[in-house]
């Protein structure tokens, strides 16, 4: 896109980020595409959508095109045996949020749910493996193959909900690593979701290999057993940032969109106090 549009500093991304009630990308279409070779799980690579940090103000920015999209994705598991622990199984947990945050959303339909739980299933299959055998390139193909099915709310175009929202903020603005930014707020915000999404989430707990248990805790012990953060104290994030999140959060698309809405800034940080 900096090609197409000859940009070369920052401010020349000024005019075209995807800000609220933008529906329509203000890029033109891009000359060259992208082949993607992945090397963690996040699994942003299925999506026409870029996430970057504005520098200048720590703000983390949406940028979209449909032609962003990737024209193949190379999936090589021999590859991600050089990828950090930490990074795998935390970039692992980053694709899950992005199936639970379909499955919770009031705009999903039964196809996505239903790719984005078997995406769930696989990844925590795939993951678990690795973590036992971290040369085990059949688990690690799995875990993949999962990351490619949690992704399908995205190319659904299901809007995320206050996870990604906060983990916005959380990294554009306060620099906590993108893979850690949902075992530290998923736990809380589904039990803040719960009275709205209780279907969901025992579909979800039941995909987590947890059936009857509260998807809130079935994650929980999932991203503990990943040896990841579990607490926003964990990586850095003390109350005394919490209304500053809460200001920015409050008007971030994903978090206008939460199955159960934010009526005020307090709301936030009250969540926020439960993932202290």
């Amino acid at each position: 896109m900096a090609m197409e549009h000859d940009i070369t500093d920052e401010a020349g991304f000024d005019p075209f980020p995807m800000g609220l009630g933008v529906t329509v990308s203000p890029f033109r279409s891009p000359k060259v595409r992208q082949i993607a070779v992945p090397s963690t799980l996040n699994g942003g690579e299925y999506n026409a959508a870029a996430l970057v940090t504005d520098e200048r103000n720590r703000l983390k920015q949406i940028f979209f095109h449909p032609r962003m999209m990737p024209v193949a994705i190379i999936l090589d598991p021999a590859l991600t045996v050089h990828t950090p622990s930490k990074l795998w199984m935390g970039s692992g947990t980053r694709s899950m949020d992005h199936g639970i945050e379909a499955l919770c959303s009031p705009a999903g339909t039964p196809l996505a749910d239903e790719v984005v739980l078997a995406g769930i299933r696989t990844l925590r299959e795939g993951m678990l493996r690795t973590l036992q055998q971290p040369d085990d390139l059949e688990a690690r193909r799995l875990s993949q193959y999962g990351a490619w099915l949690a992704a399908f709310g995205l190319q659904a175009r299901v809007p995320m909900g206050a996870s990604h929202g906060i983990g916005h903020v959380l990294g554009g603005t306060f620099g906590v690593p993108h893979y850690y930014c949902t075992p530290v707020i998923m736990p809380s915000l589904l039990r803040y979701n719960k009275p709205f999404t209780e279907d969901a989430q025992q579909r979800l707990a039941t995909a987590l290999g947890e059936p009857g248990m509260e998807a809130a805790a079935a994650f929980a012990q999932f991203t503990k057993k990943l040896g990841l953060p579990g607490r926003l104290a964990d990586v850095g994030i003390g109350e005394d940032k919490f209304d500053q999140i809460s200001k920015i959060a409050i008007n971030h698309r994903f978090v206008q969109a939460n199955p159960r809405p934010f009526k005020s800034e307090a709301e936030i940080v009250d969540l926020l106090r439960m993932a202290a």
